[in-house]
């Protein structure tokens, strides 16, 4: 079995993590790829050209780090139809699948005592350039570069006007996203084997602006207007980041073709992490 691990060098014990799993998969016969750009090389692993490279040649990914390098590595495997197994250096690591301490939980691999989780993605389309596709695991915000300033914002649901409000911003999150951002900002739970999307306004100035479940099925269009000193911007998953021009249409849909893909190794159901990872019990 060929692994490909991508690895957070940012986290303060992801390299003696990496080379606990490396040595780990290595004693199980299995061939790990690692990046040659990559920060921490683990000894025993066969170095390729780039995390996309070593994800297209592998039959599965690991990641070693946080929420946010098991989103951008599942972003690369989603287009490669591959799984990612998280092994959590982070905070709340909500999205990893084991902890430091469980690493001998990948004996299970190679012997395919796993499922896998497909998660429904989201692509966000501006009218001022239709060909750029933006790919999102867990949400679309949008948002003002004002200090304490409002926008005025409008969602359509394939063409019609479904929810207008002023406020500091606006989420549309997957089900897989419902924990992230948008729980913040008092949207509901959801199952994340569920296919639907999410309207969550941020700081309303209504009481009348409420979450919405949409449709998988649907098409969202956002207008955003603020102040004329005030910059609009669209976030994609808290990373990727780009400036809503004077009249763009921001158009948001389920992802075609891709999925979000999760090894579930240890058999936990999504109450079970819900619980350990968020403390409700």
């Amino acid at each position: 079995m060929v692994i490909a691990l991508i690895i957070n060098a940012e986290k303060a014990n992801s390299a003696s993590v990496a080379q606990t799993v490396a040595d780990r998969l290595n004693g199980l016969g299995c061939e790990v790829l690692v990046s040659e750009h990559s920060a921490v090389m683990p000894s025993g692993c066969r170095t390729g050209a780039s995390d996309d490279e070593i994800i297209r040649c592998c039959d599965a990914v690991i990641t070693v780090g946080g929420d946010g390098t098991i989103i951008h590595a599942a972003k690369t495997a989603a287009r490669f139809c591959k799984a990612v197994l998280g092994v959590n250096t982070g905070r709340v690591g909500y999205l990893a699948t084991l902890e430091p301490d469980e690493i001998c939980l990948l004996d299970r691999l190679p012997a395919g005592d796993y499922t896998i989780e497909h998660r429904m993605m989201l692509e966000a389309t501006v009218s001022s350039d239709p060909n750029r596709i933006y790919n999102c695991i867990n949400d679309v915000s949008v948002n003002t570069s004002a200090v304490c300033g409002m926008i005025d914002l409008s969602v359509a649901r394939d063409g019609e006007n479904c929810i207008s409000f002023r406020g500091d911003g606006l989420i549309l999150a997957t089900p897989t996203g419902s924990t992230a951002y948008s729980l913040s900002a008092g949207g509901p739970v959801v199952d994340p084997l569920i296919d639907c999307m999410l309207v969550t306004p941020v700081c309303p100035h209504s009481v009348f602006a409420k979450p919405l479940v949409i449709s998988a099925d649907r098409q969202l269009s956002v207008n955003a207007h603020g102040r004329q000193d005030s910059e609009i911007y669209v976030c994609i998953d808290g990373d990727s980041t780009f400036r809503l021009g004077a009249g763009d249409n921001l158009t948001v849909r389920r992802s075609e073709g891709i999925t979000a893909d999760f090894i579930n190794i240890k058999q936990n159901s999504f109450f079970d992490v819900l619980c350990n990872k968020m403390k409700i019990v």
